[in-house]
């Protein structure tokens, strides 16, 4: 049945039977008006938008007067020197490790710590959020320690130049005390210095 046909039998329907011309009228209308009702709301939810859109940009233009972000920039910049200042210094792996271990037992012994064992592992971590800076982390383990002498030895890393990032603690008093911490280190990243061949120093001399 061609299109032309099955509109020519649906006049000739609405001719022989009004009610369905009434009813095909009140549909068109009710679509109507649905249809006006979601234009309407469409509309107030762009109007929320732009109004939102329009508070953040007066918002932002409000913060670019300001003139105190010069002053906060200054004074990031003055923190991030002193925390730079506070990483351990750029060493080649090997040297770092042992000072490492050397500092560490050495607050140690000084708080009065006996039977330690220092653990450095054996490739420092790099962060992918922080490519330039390396992290050496370092176990302690000391067995029978006083919870004074645990006290004074934390407050030896707080107050120690280098910073010390804290990483597990662990204490226990039964059946014997034994107390555990993981440190790491922060150092950035620089060319390793590397010794100069025997041959190269005796031709520089000459």
């Amino acid at each position: 049945m061609s299109l032309a046909s099955s509109i020519q039998q649906f006049k000739i329907r609405l001719e022989t039977n009004p009610k369905l011309g009434v009813m095909l009228i009140v549909f068109i209308i009710a679509l109507w008006v649905y249809g006006l009702f979601e234009i309407l709301d469409w509309s107030d939810e762009l109007e929320k938008e732009r109004v939102d859109l329009q508070k953040k940009y007066d918002l932002a233009e409000d913060l670019s007067k300001e003139t105190f972000w010069e002053t906060r920039k200054n004074i990031s910049q003055e923190l991030l020197k002193t925390l730079e200042a506070r990483l351990w210094p750029i060493q080649n792996e090997g040297p770092a490790r042992a000072s490492l271990e050397k500092e560490i037992s050495q607050l140690a012994e000084k708080a009065g710590m006996e039977r330690i064992r220092v653990t450095v592992d054996p490739k420092p971590a790099i962060d992918k959020n922080a490519p330039n800076y390396k992290r050496f982390t370092a176990t302690i383990m000391v067995t029978g320690a006083k919870l004074n002498v645990i006290e004074l030895f934390l407050d030896a890393l707080a107050h120690e130049e280098r910073l010390f990032i804290l990483q597990s603690f662990e204490l226990r008093v039964k059946p014997f005390p034994t107390f555990k911490i993981s440190l790491s280190v922060i150092m950035p990243i620089g060319e390793d210095k590397k010794p100069i061949p025997a041959q190269v120093r005796k031709g520089a001399q000459k």
